[in-house]
């Protein structure tokens, strides 16, 4: 029978190569998609879930983990309060420390790390809700490199977002939400419980839609802002006895916040809400006492299409190699 290698095998056998070309964890059908903190009696641990299914649980008693993020090298950063403050890195699938030590170690500067992002320039933000500040810290070694406060502030943050579109850095401080100014070095008050808005904002997130949305632990609410502080909206008041620990926008776009809720007659009464169009339901439950959330970067759509065209490419090489090869009948 003669060998022929044709443009439709090339393509079939494309589609099934694309995902592994790509080296992609995140092509697996039950790679994990949302990443959370959850804090236990005798320990703490990360879930990690498909969606709703929970693929992996993660360990990290090495003190009161307290924040979690997701770094441009694609591992997962956990910070704890182990030795003054800690952040060790880990594999996000299968939970293996990265490295045997941690990647961010305070030398007494740090009582309380709590909110942690990476900025635009890769290096890594943490909130210290004791020290009043923001420490940043290399994202290719985990040394420090400065620290963020002023007259004005922080006095006491817990989370931090960046604007999408500016890149400026807010954070929930006390009664209200502040941004830094990198001219002058201090903070100033962006959103004020004065005005009717959150009294003790706990987390806070830039939307699909450019907003700033912040969750108030007070009010079991969610408020809405322009970038600028204006337009006030209440976007979201939360079921009563539900007790709101953290937010996040899911990569669909929706915004999922975790909590515990009262409602429920049992031990495990953590639950993550999903909100479409202002309306909470549950998404996950059963959990003990949920904190952070975070999701795992999807690949950008330019990613995929060079990942197609590298390997139609190389497959494309492949296929007039196998024309030189002899046939067989």
């Amino acid at each position: 029978m003669l060998f022929k290698w044709t443009r439709r095998q090339t393509l079939y056998l494309a589609a099934l190569a694309f995902p592994f070309a790509l080296n992609a964890p995140l092509a697996l059908a039950a790679a994990p998609d949302l990443y959370v903190v959850e804090h236990t009696v005798n320990h703490d641990d990360v879930l990690a879930y498909n969606h709703t299914t929970q693929v992996a649980g993660f360990d990290v008693s090495l003190g009161f983990a307290t924040s979690i993020t997701i770094g441009p090298d694609g591992l997962l950063y956990v910070a704890n309060t182990l030795n003054g403050g800690q952040v060790y890195r880990y594999d996000p699938l299968t939970g293996a420390p990265a490295t045997a030590t941690p990647f961010v170690v305070y030398t007494g500067a740090l009582a309380n790390p709590y909110g942690m992002k990476f900025g635009i320039d890769a290096n890594l933000y943490i909130t210290d809700i004791t020290q009043s500040n923001i420490q940043v810290f290399s994202g290719a070694t985990g040394a420090p490199l400065s620290t963020l406060n002023g007259p004005n502030g922080p006095i006491q943050p817990t989370d931090l977002a960046f604007d999408p579109v500016t890149h400026a850095l807010y954070v929930c401080d006390g009664g209200g939400v502040e941004q830094y100014n990198p001219i002058t070095h201090d903070f100033f008050n962006v959103v004020l419980a004065a005005t009717g808005g959150p009294s003790v904002p706990l987390d806070l997130a830039f939307g699909p839609d450019d907003k700033l949305y912040v969750l108030d632990y007070s009010t079991d609410s969610v408020f809405r802002y322009n970038a600028d502080g204006s337009g006030q909206t209440t976007y979201l008041s939360l079921p009563a006895l539900f007790f709101p620990n953290a937010l996040a926008f899911g990569p669909d776009g929706l915004l999922y916040i975790s909590g515990t809720d009262f409602n429920i007659p049992s031990n495990l009464q953590g639950e993550i809400l999903q909100v479409t169009n202002g309306i909470a339901t549950p998404y996950i439950t059963g959990l003990n006492n949920p904190g952070f959330i975070d999701f795992a970067p999807v690949p950008e759509p330019g990613t995929l299409a060079c990942g197609t065209a590298a390997l139609a490419l190389l497959l494309g090489r492949r296929r007039r190699a196998f024309r030189n090869l002899p046939t067989y009948k």
